[in-house]
This record gives structure tokens, sequence and C-alpha cells, in this order.
């Protein structure tokens, strides 16, 4: 099943680069911007995730989200810092109100990224 002109058109209009005003509304640069393999590829994972898809693989991807974002929020509360945002939620907001904190954490974020990317 091939996306029609009408979803690339309605997936253009609601990217970032759209929003930001950096693409264009010509037939051209929307083929350029929006392939219609990436517009598949966006409708399939989100009918996974969905449960549309005939498979379990998106309610247990969901799952498991859930609970590495908990079980990544447990850890941060136990170090001290403040945790906003629900329960569940793989977005979390941590406040530092200390600058010391601050670079600190920073600093740690980075050497942490840099691990997991040699190990990669």
């Amino acid at each position: 099943m091939m996306a029609g002109p009408l979803c690339h058109h309605h997936v253009h209009s609601l990217s970032h680069a759209s929003l930001i005003g950096a693409a264009r509304h010509s037939g051209a640069s929307l083929q350029r911007i929006h392939r219609p393999w990436a517009t598949l590829t966006s409708r399939d994972r989100l009918l996974c995730a969905q449960g549309k898809d005939g498979t379990g693989r998106g309610a247990a991807k969901l799952q498991q989200l859930r609970d590495n974002s908990n079980f990544f929020r447990d850890g941060l509360r136990a170090l001290g810092c403040e945790v906003l945002g629900d329960r569940d939620s793989p977005v979390m907001p941590v406040m530092l109100y200390n600058p010391g904190k601050l670079s600190a954490f920073s600093r740690e974020v980075r050497v942490a990224a840099a691990r997991l990317q040699d190990a990669r």
C-alpha cells in the first residue's frame, strides 16, 4: 500500500523543517524532504505502537520504555535529583538548582555518552 500525495503533504506540513520555515511547499521539495518510504515507515511504526499491526511488539516496546523510564527516574531520585513529570513518562525534566551540580552533572553525562558511543 503506497501513501498518496495527500499523506505526504500532511506529514510535510507537520514536519520540523516546515514549522520553522526551512522548507517550502513546492512539489519538488516536498518529494525531496519526505520520500514515500519515509512516510510508510512512520505509518508502520505508528500502527505497531497502536497494536494495529497484528503483533504484540508495540505494546511490549511501550512497556519496556515505561519500565526503563521508571528505573532511570528512580535512579535519579536516589542520587538526590528532583525529577518532574509523570511517573511512566520518558520525558524527565531534572531540576538542578546548584550551579556546582549543573556543571558536574553535565560533565558526567558527557563521559557516560562517550562510554556508550565506545561500546557500540
